[in-house]
């Protein structure tokens, strides 16, 4: 399967993930931890 109908890529493509979150205030580093911490928990 490949394009839309799942996430198997052509033999020259490649998969993609894309979120839309409200835009965090990031102003130090820990506040960039936290929100990829934060990202990459979310559950489908």
């Amino acid at each position: 399967m490949s394009g839309l109908g799942g996430l198997n890529k052509t033999p020259n493509g490649v998969v993609l993930g894309m979120v839309q979150l409200q835009l965090p205030t990031v102003v130090t580093p820990q506040d960039l931890a936290a929100q990829t911490q934060r990202i990459c928990e979310m559950k489908w």
